[in-house]
Order: structure tokens, then sequence, then C-alpha cells
């Protein structure tokens, strides 16, 4: 059996859609938990009405404490052998549990890792029939694609876990990107992972999400959170530690950005220590591995923040062009 956990807070206007994917899916023997975290907008609710639709759907209302800890509730509750995050304004492609617990039947994976799509108001969904390429790959070759964002992501959704991965394992209560600080570490704690080069999570990236407004000095904590994450891959795994390194940069790149977006001499002491780290690890500029983007995000922070600054926001135009 798997324990599908979706924590649910004010996401009245699009927790039917999300429910329905799961219900719908062709791997039926699931177990639906659904963990209100204190909703006000009617989510609370829905959530009870909905539960009626499907007896394998188990409502809990708590308290609100934070994805963290809606999260932790739901590996608490949950019965079965695998653990499936799903967050409660997305959606699954209605083969997406099928499609990885075949390819857990017929590996030995700790993980499996479906591609996820975002998508902007309206999703469409490209039915053509495809080759779907399947990977197994060791916990380094994993963590080295994580880092380098190549086929895993850091976020703990769409991924299909062994139980046993959360037996001692919680989400950090209260904390921003608290991903960050638990998917680099249960990767290291895999023999295998298994990697399907299809879309089967569809990530809904809302106007006001985090990454869509101007940044706040809560945010900045991703700094740190980086850091720490750098430090520990290269005290375990010093053979990755560089693609740590550059994991970190490309955070400081990112953070500048929307740093310089409230203004040029916004949060300085942050900006010092982004420059500070950026020129001191300029080197991986010359590694091959490193995309030619941030190498010349690099070259330009490095130059003048005006110019980054520019080059940067021309980016990001064209691929918000690109997505729509």
């Amino acid at each position: 059996m798997i324990s599908v956990i979706i924590p649910v807070y004010n996401v009245y206007a699009y927790l039917i859609e999300c429910i329905d994917s799961v219900i719908n899916q062709t791997y039926m023997n699931l177990e639906i938990i659904m963990i209100d975290d204190g909703s006000n907008d009617g989510s609370s609710e829905l959530c009870d009405k909905i539960a009626f639709k499907d007896d394998r759907i188990m409502v809990i209302h708590k308290e609100n404490g934070g994805l963290s800890d809606a999260r932790n509730v739901g590996i608490s509750k949950a019965n079965g052998e695998f653990l499936f995050f799903l967050d409660s304004d997305d959606i699954l492609d209605k083969n997406a549990i099928k499609c990885m617990v075949d390819f857990c039947d017929d590996n030995d994976v700790d993980i499996v890792i479906g591609q996820l799509q975002r998508f902007v108001d309206e999703l469409t969904i490209n039915n053509k029939k495809e080759i779907v390429q399947f990977q197994t790959v060791d916990s380094n070759t994993a963590l080295k694609k994580m880092l380098l964002h190549q086929d895993i992501g850091h976020e703990a959704c769409g991924k299909l876990y062994k139980r046993k991965l959360w037996e001692k394992r919680k989400f950090p209560k209260g904390q921003l990107y608290e991903d960050y600080l638990v998917m680099y570490d249960l990767i290291m704690e895999c023999d295998n992972v298994g990697i399907i080069r299809k879309p089967l999570y569809y990530y809904r990236v809302r106007h006001g999400s985090i990454m869509n407004t101007k940044i706040e000095r809560k945010e900045l904590q991703i700094l740190e959170v980086t850091e720490m994450v750098t430090n520990d891959i290269i005290q375990k795994r010093p053979e990755v530690g560089e693609y740590a390194l550059y994991l970190q940069l490309v955070t400081c790149l990112k953070t500048m950005k929307r740093i310089l977006d409230v203004g040029m001499d916004a949060y300085e002491d942050e900006q010092k220590k982004i420059l500070t780290f950026v020129h001191k690890n300029k080197f991986l500029m010359m590694k091959r591995w490193v995309n030619i983007k941030d190498k010349i995000k690099i070259f330009c922070l490095m130059l003048n923040k005006n110019i980054f600054y520019y080059i940067y926001s021309m980016g990001e135009r064209t691929n918000e062009i690109n997505m729509k």
C-alpha cells in the first residue's frame, strides 16, 4: 500500500482538482491522508466533504503548525510500505503512482523520482505516446544530479519513498526551505535511486508564491540553509564537494537577484556575504560541467551588480515567455 500525504492549508480553489488526481490514479491500493493545517478559507470543511467520495481518504484536522508539522503528522499516521508527498494545489498524472510502483517492483531502489513539470493557471497535459527512459543510479550519482538540477529536484514532493527512510526522520518544524535540509540527507542514506524521465507531477506556480514576490528578511535563511547543506555534504561525501559549492553558488546568484529586485542597496550585509562567497569560489567558472548561463552570471556579478541584474532579469523574462 502507498500512503499519499497531502498537507492542506487555504487552498479551497485547487483542492478538488488535486484530490481527484489522486482518487483517479490507475494504481488503486492507496491510503490518502489529508492533513488540514488549520485552514480558514473553507478548505477544512471541503476536506470532510471530499472524504465521503472515497473510503481510502483519512482527514486529520489540527492547529496551524506549518508545512513541515503537517507532513510529520501525516508520516506518523501512515500505514503504507511507501510514502508519497503531494502539495494540495498540485496535480498528479493519472499513471504516476503505478509507474513508480512498477519501477520499484522491478528494481532495488529506495526512492523513485518522476519528473516535475511547472504550470501557471491552466494545465495542458501532453498525451502523446513517447518512449519513457528509466535509470537506476547509486547514491553519489543521485546526489550529484540533485546538486546540478539534472533529473532530480530538491523538493520532497513527486517522489516515492520506502517507509524505512522516514522511521527516524522528520521535517524541521518552523523552518523555511525545509526540503533542502531533508532531501540531500535522504539521498545520502539511499543505496540506489530510480529515475523516470517523464512528467508525473504537475507543480502549480501561483502568482503569490515566495519566488514570485519581493524577498523578505526571513527568506534570506536560504543562504544559511544552503551553507549547512554544503558543509554537511563536504564532510560526508567530499568527492562531490565541488558540486555542493556550485549549488550554494547558484543559490547565492538567485538570492542576489531577488535582493536587487528590492533595491540596489537592500540587505547590504547579505549582499557582501554573497559577493565574498562568489569571489572565493569563482574557480567554478572553469569547470566544464557548470552551466554556461551561470558562468555568465558569475562573471557579470564580479564585474558590476547592475550588469548582473540586467542580464539575470532578461533571462527571467525569456523563461516566463516560454512557460506561457
